[in-house]
Order: C-alpha cells, then structure tokens, then sequence
C-alpha cells in the first residue's frame, strides 16, 4: 500500500493521465452537454431514451424496453408515466398476450422523437467541429475495439 502511495507522490498527474479516467471525464461533460441540450424541450435523458427506443421499435413491450435500457422495472414504469402525462407515449395491451404492455408514440411523440434527432445531431456535429471528421473516425473505431474487448472479458 506505501508503494502505491509513494508513486502517487511521484506523480500527481496519474488519474488525469489515465486512460478510464480521461474516459470517464469526457463522458460525463457529454451527458452534462446531452442533458442541457434535452432540458430546452423538456426532457430528460431518461425519457429521451425511451422515446428515441419506442420510435425504433414501435409496439415494444415495457418489460422489454427497461431491459435494453438497463432500467429497473419502477424507474421504467416512473419515465412511461411522465411521458403518458405529457402525452407523449400510449401504453396498450398486446392482443396476442394480454399479460404484456406495449408502447407507441402519440403524434407529439413523434414530433417530439424529431426535436431529440435534431438535438442529437447539433451535438455530433458540434463534437466534430471540435476534433474534425478523420480524428472522429479513429476515435470512434479505438472506442469500439476497447469496447469489444472489455465485453468479450466481461
């Protein structure tokens, strides 16, 4: 435990030197930049994702999309509700098994899905200006081989 320590002393720069830690940093001034971007028309992130998973793949069941989300079943429930009151999400029965509820968007869904794609889009394109299309390129496929590699040991 001294050794570790020790070398901390020597080298105060270690954590921001660090690759999880330069990783970890970026992504949390990106969400912050993401969450910003959402608040101007009223959502949360949360929320964003539903919608943006409901407008790929219309007639998702709930249970379903908390899944692919990594939502607990009372968080899924809580962002279906806020967006039902905003009237932007239908819940119904699926007629095959009535035991599943599915999802669809209301027409303000899908205008609503609109104004997050645009957003989205500000947001990538403001990153790119940043650090320019063939810096993007390269980061984008060293992310996706971490990425890759970290799932295959998990």
């Amino acid at each position: 435990m001294q050794d570790s320590a020790f070398h901390f002393e020597k080298n105060p720069d270690f954590f921001q030197n660090n690759l999880g830690f330069l990783i970890g940093r970026v992504h949390r001034l990106l969400k912050h930049r993401w969450e910003l971007s959402l608040k101007e028309i009223e959502l949360t992130p949360s929320q964003a994702g539903l919608l943006s998973l409901v407008a790929k793949k219309p007639g998702i069941s709930l249970r379903k999309a908390g899944r692919e989300l990594a939502n607990d079943p009372t968080n899924s429930h809580r962002i279906v509700l806020d967006l039902e009151s905003k009237q932007l999400l239908q819940r119904y029965k699926d007629l095959k098994d009535k035991r599943l509820v599915c999802m669809k968007l209301t027409p303000l869904g899908l205008a609503k899905f609109e104004q997050i794609q645009i957003l989205a889009k500000k947001n990538q394109e403001k990153l790119l200006d940043q650090i320019g299309q063939p810096n993007q390129q390269k980061l984008m496929d060293l992310l996706l081989e971490v990425q890759k590699d970290l799932e295959k040991n998990e």
